[in-house]
C-alpha cells in the first residue's frame, strides 16, 4: 500500500515538508533509499522479456538443421582425395631443389681457395712462436737460483737458536723480577731525598686528574675537600712497605 502511495503523493509530501520542519531533511535522505525498490520494479518487468527470449531460443533449433548440411561436406571430403595426387606433385618438385644444392657446392670450393691463403699467414706466425719458446729456457736459469735457495739450510740452525733462547727466557724472567725490584728502590731513592714535602705537591695533582673523571657526574666544589683528607690516610699506608707490593699486583 504504501508502494503506490509513493507513485502519486511523494511530490506533495516534500513540498509540505520544506515549508515546516528543515531540520528533517537527514530524515529525507532516508526515504532516498526507498527510490531504489522502484527500480527493482522496473527489473521485474525485464524478467517478463526474458520469458520472450525463450521464444527466441526455439528458433536456434533451426540452427541445428543446418547441421545437416554439413553432412553433405562430408561427400565433398572424397574431392580432397584427389588432392592427395596433387602432393605427389610437390614431390617433384623437391628434386628439383637438389639440384640447386649442387650448384651451391660449387661455390664452397672456391671458398677454400681463400682459406689456403690464410694458412700462410698463420705458418709464419708459427715462427715467431718459436722465438718465444728460446725465451722458456731463459727460465730455465732462474731454477737454479731456486737450488741456491736449497742451499739455506742454515734457517734450520736458527731454530735451534731458538731453542737456546728459551733456556735464555728462564733466566729472563729471573731478572725481571730484579729488575722490578730496583724500579721499587729507585722509587724509595726519590722518596728519601725529596721527604714529604714535594711529593705532597705532586703526588695531589697526579690524584685530582685521575679523579676528576669521577667528578664530572658528581658535584665539585664540596666534594674536594673531602677527598684531601683521604689522600692522607693514604699516605700512612704508603709508609708500609708490605702494602705497597699488594697495590702493583692491582695495576697488574
Amino acid at each position: 500500500k504504501k508502494k503506490k502511495k509513493k507513485k502519486k503523493k511523494k511530490k506533495k509530501k516534500k513540498k509540505k515538508k520544506k515549508k515546516k520542519k528543515k531540520k528533517k531533511k537527514k530524515k529525507k535522505k532516508k526515504k532516498k533509499k526507498k527510490k531504489k525498490k522502484k527500480k527493482k520494479k522496473k527489473k521485474k518487468k525485464k524478467k517478463k522479456k526474458k520469458k520472450k527470449k525463450k521464444k527466441k531460443k526455439k528458433k536456434k533449433k533451426k540452427k541445428k538443421k543446418k547441421k545437416k548440411k554439413k553432412k553433405k561436406k562430408k561427400k565433398k571430403k572424397k574431392k580432397k582425395k584427389k588432392k592427395k595426387k596433387k602432393k605427389k606433385k610437390k614431390k617433384k618438385k623437391k628434386k628439383k631443389k637438389k639440384k640447386k644444392k649442387k650448384k651451391k657446392k660449387k661455390k664452397k670450393k672456391k671458398k677454400k681457395k681463400k682459406k689456403k691463403k690464410k694458412k700462410k699467414k698463420t705458418k709464419k706466425k708459427k715462427k715467431k712462436k718459436t722465438k718465444k719458446k728460446k725465451k722458456k729456457k731463459k727460465k730455465k736459469k732462474k731454477k737454479k737460483k731456486k737450488k741456491k735457495k736449497k742451499k739455506k739450510k742454515k734457517k734450520k740452525k736458527k731454530k735451534k737458536k731458538k731453542k737456546k733462547k728459551k733456556k735464555k727466557k728462564k733466566k729472563k724472567k729471573k731478572k725481571k723480577k730484579k729488575k722490578k725490584k730496583k724500579k721499587k728502590k729507585k722509587k724509595k731513592k726519590k722518596k728519601k731525598k725529596k721527604k714529604k714535602k714535594k711529593k705532597k705537591k705532586k703526588k695531589k695533582k697526579k690524584n685530582k686528574k685521575k679523579k676528576k673523571k669521577k667528578k664530572k657526574k658528581k658535584k665539585k666544589k664540596k666534594k674536594k675537600k673531602k677527598k684531601k683528607k683521604k689522600k692522607k690516610k693514604k699516605k700512612k699506608k704508603k709508609k708500609k712497605k708490605k702494602k705497597k707490593k699488594k697495590k702493583k699486583k692491582k695495576k697488574k
